[in-house]
């Protein structure tokens, strides 16, 4: 028997593959072994319902497939387009070209030629209309809509990764990251050390560092009260 997971707005997760589709009130979906996403090992989907990514294994190299709702980047492809109803690449650099190459296609992320994925992801989390992902050295890289969200320092928005980072002047980053949660305006991480980081928006106070502030850098969760 095979187990199955029904995320309500269009997702399907099936053993070790993943069958996606476009809509909210989707009934049935196409499960062709050909086309399925396969080899999947983390999956997030976002808190507002509209885009998901999922960390795949292609050989020996992990990689980041988003899709869905792209306004803001979040999907992480730099095409400025506003949805993608399959999965695209997130890019480190340059673009995604799902019809690179001749004569057979060989879709990726290209920068002048050159393959610039963003590779050796190992956990995703996704937010309202964000995403961000933790790299094989225990980094965190975000995207999408800002304005504090991704944890670099700024407020604009990127459609490619950028380095969460816990100074003002982003010389120092995020590191030894083993866990990672996207909230709707903000994202949390676990450390090696059992310390939780948090950054984004804080108007709830959902950042716990005693504050109502919004933050554009990771900043460490306080302790409990006495």
């Amino acid at each position: 028997m095979r187990s199955i997971l029904l995320l309500g707005l269009g997702l399907l997760l099936v053993a070790a593959g993943v069958v996606a589709w476009q809509g909210t009130n989707s009934t049935t979906a196409t499960n062709d072994a050909d086309d399925r996403l396969d080899h999947v090992t983390n999956i997030a989907a976002g808190s507002s319902g509209l885009n998901t990514c999922a960390v795949t294994i292609d050989g020996t190299m992990e990689r980041l497939l988003c899709w869905g709702v792209n306004a803001s980047g979040q999907l992480g492809d730099n095409t400025g387009a506003p949805q993608a109803i399959a999965p695209v690449a997130v890019c480190e650099d340059g673009r995604w070209e799902p019809n690179y190459g001749t004569p057979q296609p060989d879709p990726g992320c290209y920068d002048g030629g050159s393959s610039s994925e963003l590779t050796n992801i190992d956990i995703a989390a996704v937010g309202g209309s964000h995403a961000c992902a933790v790299n094989l050295e225990n980094e965190v890289w975000c995207w999408g809509y800002n304005n504090g969200r991704l944890g670099n320092g700024e407020v604009t928005n990127s459609a490619t990764p950028v380095q969460v980072c816990t100074n003002a002047g982003c010389t120092t980053h995020l590191e030894n990251v083993v866990a990672l949660d996207g909230g709707a305006s903000h994202t949390c991480a676990l450390n090696t050390a059992k310390q939780v980081w948090c950054w984004g928006g804080n108007g709830n106070g959902q950042l716990g560092d005693g504050t109502f502030t919004n933050k554009d850098i990771a900043t460490e969760v306080t302790s409990i009260s006495e």
